[in-house]
């Protein structure tokens, strides 16, 4: 069976590892972990493949040591080469082991003095034999390249190192073991074991994005324990069966886990996935297991396979709705295959994996843990002993027993039957009772935590809420214990003093209490007839206020009770003390009165504040008697009456003539002993503002008189003349008279002179004199009318209309209108035809007496020529009458047409072209009879290369070779044209662009719709392939569009990686996969290295707009593999680089090409982890909407920004990323709202800069090829 060789297989391997650890006790250690790491190379072989430790031992190697520029490079021979990376005495040095010389020597190679960080890159190369290299408590600023070699090889990571960038960690092609403990990565980190039988671990580690963890060809064991990972995780096992276990981990974004083609397992225990799982086990008979707790965050798909597959969840784990297992055919994984090879403690990859990270000194995380239930949250502290019980549950190992101690938060409120309870062995549970503890005070609900301890594991705790069961009651507290009835005096009524009552309750304040408030006095105090203390507060405000009615009394006090269900009422007293002293008050009745008519007059009411038992005598006063009388008089004496507050008295406004506006006018009164009294009111004015006009030298003018020809003038009648006076003049009756819309009477002025024009009509007027009227009006005013007399001075005059017009040839008849200025005398007037064979009338018009114009009848004559008919003028003359005229326009009704139908050709719609592979193009149509119709292919409109005559019928067709040559490269302008010789007239057709293609034809389809269509579909642009000038290249290109190379279509989904405006496009490195990036896969024939081709370049295909192009690493003509551009403009410099040309886009495709030019690019190396998208054009910018708050300064050569006005702490997190301009930086570290830290060095000063947040693009963000493939086959 499958299954029982691989496991007997991994068997070895860890017994063997087992057997070397459990007796080790070295004093070095890391000579211990040198041999441990031999052993657990030796783990990693078949039986039929194990080598015996001493044989290793003794082919001890050399390893080269070295700088270039700022990178360090360690690379080792053939033999088995053991390196230790370390910090030693201060310095950063590279040692070798158990023989191993560095450089020849067996001294230490100082990679960095005084420091424990490599200021750039670190790549070691160990070569081809069975290699150990460790690293501990090492940074790398930059990037770390590990790279085994075929041999069997053990690389560890450990003891706080930390890797600024990324890191690449490759096995080679041996059974490698490679752990990463106790670190940090700050961008990505690859490990892959390549083609052996792996175990790859990741323990107590972050990544700052992305992990990728591979296994190789065979039998692969993957660890990924307590680490963090702050976007995606991607695992794979690749062949064999592979067991891959995830456990006590955050991963931040997605996770997606693949067996690939063995019998594998999948267990996740105990873990958090932030966003989408995907887990894939492959062909084999795979088991799923999801252990502990875990949750995931976003919809989780699980997948069996072909296999007999099975998938098992713990009742703990938390899932998104619409989470989906499929084709799995068992509900219970396969224990025995499970324990056997992940959970034994002898055979199990769990322990494998233990004992590497333990011999590199780290420690694996336990999934057992404790957690607390209680099946009463909530009980009364009156309740008793035993109220409620609290079940104490334990997960993981359940082999002994496990003693739990319990403590209570506060023990006067709640403590527990005992303090420690035992899980017997085999069980997972066991209970404690609960005990409140009563008292007499009324309390507030009071939360108790209860904590559960166990050695070895967390604590875990849980809430008991313990509530009152005392009475309840009110209470009432004024903000002060008197107050003024208003804040006047005894001479003025003020406005109501304010101030506050607090109504508290005690005991339970979970729900809102409404309270009823009682005043013992009305009309004293003002208070809302109730107040609610809300849910979760003891008291509430309410706000009151005295009631100032103005009238002199004594002092009150007045008592405030509170008073609700179930609570003893509350109370509190406060005085209000009177401060008001005699005074009168004064009112009208109506704001306004008039000077005449029913609205001339009103009363007055004045009114006294005090006792009324004796008579009170007041006099009253107008403030204007020239406006306002009072009983007729100016001043009167009036009495009020014993028993009366009150006395009402009748006033009157004033007549005059005076247009002086409304004016206010007081009416005081006065008492001895009293504050006087007094009101206003309005005394509204009856004459309403006038204009008039005058002419200083009389108002009559001829029509000749021309500009500014009579003067009027304008008057007010107002005496106000303070503000300047806008009159609007309207003209009516006789047209000769106009001039402005408007003219100013100046402030401080009462008139202006306003000139007005005359036209002369060069008309004989019937009356020769007429009258003009204007019409002047101003907001206000009344309008004035000013009448002019216009006087005639023209004689008679005759005349044609229309002056010109146009009639169809077939019309048949027309008509003008023959019309004169003096009709007193009967007249004949003479018409004459410029071209009778087009239009004909009569000779004369005769008039009699009276008669002012007469219509004429015209014949209109058609003709069956194409050609256009001349104009005809038709002259008018008589005696003492200058000649007239009209022009006719005869409009043609015989229009030489041409329609063209191409439908007989097969073709292929491209941008802005058809595409074709046939040699001719064939149109068909109708036109004249007889008529030659033309045809011409390359725009010149020679029309010289082809010709036929329609039948009688005016039937056609003709045939036009198409072209593919070196100026139009396959494109022809087809175009008809239709001629009658013997008339010189000729039609031409629209032109029909058509690619006639001779190589072979690719469609590069977008993702985006640049030309925002109506069917909203993506846009594309074709490609003829240059075949016979780069067969290579050609095939080259073509075989990523298909999947016969690699079983999948490379260039699917392809990102424009590089957009340099009014450069190029390129494309071809990348493809994008959700939102990930990923290379296109350049190693078809999986040889490790990329596959390049032999360069063909031709100096005749030079690199020009529109040419498609191969991109080249610099200076290796041969170098070309998948990557690609598009010239956007001209660049023949780039033909020196031997960049072959093998394809030009066709007809109008460039359209789309210079609409992504158009885009923002972004610099987004960093957050992307790949060094080639420096310029990636963006349709949608993956920024936040507006810039972050504030601006960041950044000296040359420093990371440290510092902001104005910035936030910092609130609006960014270590890890995010930001624009500077185009570059997308990380974030990584934040020291104040004012100080981060970014990771880069700015090359230059830099100040003022506005930064926005950046964000993970989704696809609609990039400019995508979602589908290049070939076209035309058919065609």
């Amino acid at each position: 069976m499958l299954e029982t060789s691989v496991l007997s297989q991994k068997d070895l391997g860890r017994m063997n590892i087992r057997k070397f650890f459990s007796g080790r006790t070295s004093a070095r250690r890391f000579k211990a972990r040198r041999q441990g790491m031999q052993h657990l190379a030796a783990r990693r072989l078949s039986s039929s493949r194990m080598e015996r430790l001493e044989d290793r031992m003794m082919l001890a190697g050399n390893v080269t040591a070295q700088f270039i520029g700022q990178n360090a490079f360690v690379s080792g021979d053939d033999a088995a080469n053991s390196v230790e990376i370390l910090v030693d005495g201060g310095n950063l040095i590279a040692r070798g082991t158990d023989g191993t010389t560095i450089n020849g020597s067996a001294d230490d190679f100082v990679l960095r003095t005084g420091s424990a960080s490599l200021g750039r890159s670190l790549f070691v190369s160990l070569g081809g034999g069975d290699d150990a290299l460790t690293m501990t408590g090492v940074t790398v600023n930059r990037n770390l390249t590990i790279n085994g070699g075929s041999g069997n090889d053990l690389i560890g990571i450990t003891e706080s190192s930390s890797i600024g960038r990324n890191l690449w960690v490759r096995g080679g092609s041996g059974n490698d073991t490679v752990s990463l403990q106790d670190s940090t990565v700050g961008r990505n980190a690859h490990l892959s074991g390549n083609r052996g039988n792996d175990l790859l671990i990741v323990s107590a580690s972050t990544v700052g994005r992305h992990l990728t963890v591979w296994g190789g060809g065979g039998a692969d064991d993957v660890m990924i324990d307590d680490s963090d990972v702050s976007r995606d995780a991607r695992v794979a096992g690749r062949g064999g069966s592979d067991d891959i276990i995830v456990r006590n981990s955050q991963i931040g974004d997605d996770m997606r886990i693949v067996g690939n083609t063995g019998n594998d397992i999948v267990m996740v225990d105990s873990s958090e996935i932030a966003d989408k799982t995907r887990v894939r086990g492959g062909y084999g008979s795979d088991n799923v297991i999801v252990e502990g707790a875990s949750e995931f965050g976003d919809k989780a798909r699980a997948y069996g396979g072909p296999g007999s597959d099975n998938i098992q969840i713990s009742d703990d784990a938390v899932f998104q709705d619409g989470s989906k297992q499929r084709r799995f055919e068992g509900s219970t994984a396969n224990a025995a295959v499970v324990d056997a090879r992940v959970t034994d403690d002898t055979t199990g990859a769990i322990a494998a994996a233990t004992e590497v990270v333990e011999a590199f000194g780290g420690t694996v995380s336990s999934t057992s843990d404790l957690s607390l239930s209680i099946d009463n949250s909530s009980v009364s502290e009156g309740a008793g002993d035993g109220a409620a019980t609290i079940t104490v549950t334990r997960s993981g190992d359940t082999t002994e027993d496990l003693v739990v101690t319990l403590t209570s938060s506060d023990d006067t409120k709640l403590q527990l039957e005992q303090s420690t309870v035992t899980i017997l062995a085999g069980q997972t549970t066991a209970n404690v009772l609960v005990n409140p503890q009563d008292d007499t005070d009324l309390n507030e609900p009071t939360s108790v935590i209860v904590t559960a301890s166990a050695t070895g594991l967390d604590d875990a705790t849980i809430n008991v809420v313990i509530t009152d069961d005392d009475g309840a009651t009110l209470t009432v507290v004024a903000s002060q214990s008197s107050i003024l009835e208003d804040s006047g005096n005894i001479s003025t009524i003020g406005a109501p003093n304010g101030f506050t009552y607090t109504i508290s309750r005690n005991g339970d304040t979970t729900e809102d209490q409404v309270v009823s408030l009682i005043t013992s006095v009305s009309g004293v105090i003002s208070v809302p007839a109730t107040a609610t203390i809300p849910a979760g507060s003891a008291s509430v405000v309410v706000d009151a206020q005295t009631v100032a009615d103005g009238d002199a009394e004594a002092d009150v006090t007045v008592t405030l009770t509170a008073a609700a269900p179930g609570f003893t009422a509350g109370t509190d007293s406060i005085l209000v003390q009177d401060n008001d002293g005699p005074r009168l008050t004064v009112e009208f009745a109506t704001p306004t009165v008039g000077e005449t008519g029913v609205d001339k007059e009103s009363t007055i009411t004045i009114t006294r504040n005090t006792d009324t038992t004796a008579a009170l005598p007041v006099n009253l006063t107008s403030t204007d008697p020239t406006s306002l009388l009072v009983d007729g008089l100016s001043s009167i004496d009036v009495v009020i009456p014993a028993g009366q507050t009150s006395i009402t008295i009748d006033v009157e406004g004033v007549e005059e003539d005076i247009d002086d506006g409304d004016v206010s006018v007081g009416v005081i009164a006065t008492a001895t002993g009293f504050v006087d009294g007094s009101d206003t009111i309005v005394v509204t004015d009856d004459d309403s503002p006038a204009l008039s006009v005058t002419f200083p030298s009389g108002s009559s003018v001829s029509e000749d008189g021309g500009a500014d020809a009579i003067t009027a003038t304008i008057s007010r009648n107002t005496t106000d003349t303070s503000a300047a006076l806008s009159v609007a003049l309207s003209y009516s009756g006789d047209a000769r008279l106009t001039g402005d819309s408007t003219v100013t009477i100046p402030a401080g002025a009462s008139s202006v002179n306003v000139q007005f024009d005359t036209i002369d009509n060069n008309i004989v007027d019937q009356p020769a004199n007429g009258t003009a009227t204007v019409t002047g009006t101003a907001a206000g005013f009344t309008a004035v009318t000013i009448n002019i007399t216009v006087t005639n001075d023209d004689a008679a005059s005759i005349q044609l209309s229309p002056a010109s017009f146009s009639v169809q040839e077939n019309a048949g008849a027309a008509a003008i209108t023959v019309s004169r200025t003096d009709s007193s005398a009967a007249e004949s007037i003479s018409l004459a035809y410029s071209n009778a064979s087009l239009i004909t009338g009569p000779a004369t018009v005769d008039f009699a007496a009276g008669e002012t114009s007469k219509s004429v009848a015209l014949t209109v004559i058609d003709n069956d020529l194409y050609a256009d008919n001349a104009g005809v003028t038709v002259t008018a003359s008589g005696t003492n009458h200058a000649d007239v005229t009209t022009s006719i326009a005869v409009i043609n009704d015989e229009v030489l047409s041409l329609t063209t139908n191409i439908s007989s050709n097969t073709t292929e719609q491209s941008v802005g072209a058809l595409l074709t592979r046939q040699e001719t193009f064939t149109v068909t149509g109708v036109t004249a009879p007889g008529a030659t119709v033309q045809g011409d292919n390359d725009g010149e409109l020679d029309f010289n290369e082809a010709t036929t005559t329609a039948d009688a019928n005016g039937n056609y067709s003709i045939d036009i070779p198409l072209t593919h040559d070196d100026d139009h490269y396959g494109l022809n302008a087809i175009q008809l044209r239709a001629v009658i010789a013997s008339e010189g007239v000729s039609t031409m057709s629209d032109v029909t662009n058509v690619h006639r293609a001779i190589g072979t034809v690719v469609r590069f389809t977008t993702n985006q719709d640049f030309d925002q269509d109506a069917a909203n579909t993506p846009d594309f642009y074709d490609v003829e392939l240059l075949d016979a000038d780069a067969p290579i290249t050609v095939a080259n290109f073509l075989s990523y569009t298909t999947d016969t190379a690699t079983g999948t279509e490379r260039f699917d989904n392809l990102l424009a990686q590089r957009l340099d405006d009014n450069f190029i496009v390129q494309a071809g490195r990348y493809n994008v996969t959700g939102q990930s990036i990923t290379e296109v896969d350049r190693d078809a024939d999986n040889d490790g290295s990329s596959d390049t081709i032999q360069n063909e370049f031709l100096t005749a295909n030079s690199n020009l707009r529109g040419t498609l192009s191969m991109a080249l690493p610099a200076n290796t003509p041969n170098g070309g593999s998948s990557e690609w551009f598009i010239n956007i403009v001209d660049n023949a410099f780039l033909d020196n680089a031997q960049h072959t040309v093998f394809g030009r886009v066709i007809a109008d495709g460039m359209d789309v090409v210079d609409a992504i030019n158009l885009l923002p690019v972004l610099d987004i190396t960093a957050p992307s982890g790949q060094g080639a998208l420096g310029e990636t054009p963006f349709a949608s910018l993956p920024l936040s909407d507006s810039p972050l708050a504030g601006t960041i300064a950044i000296a040359a050569g420093s990371s440290l920004a510092v902001g104005t006005g910035t936030q910092f702490t609130t609006q960014l997190s270590v890890g995010d990323y930001i624009s500077l301009g185009n570059t997308i930086v990380r974030v990584d570290s934040i020291a104040s709202d004012t100080q981060l830290t970014l990771g880069f060095q700015s090359s230059a000063n830099q100040s003022n800069l506005s930064y926005s947040l950046y964000s993970t693009p989704e696809n609609d963000d990039y400019v995508i090829f979602t589908d290049i493939g070939k076209i035309l086959d058919n065609v």
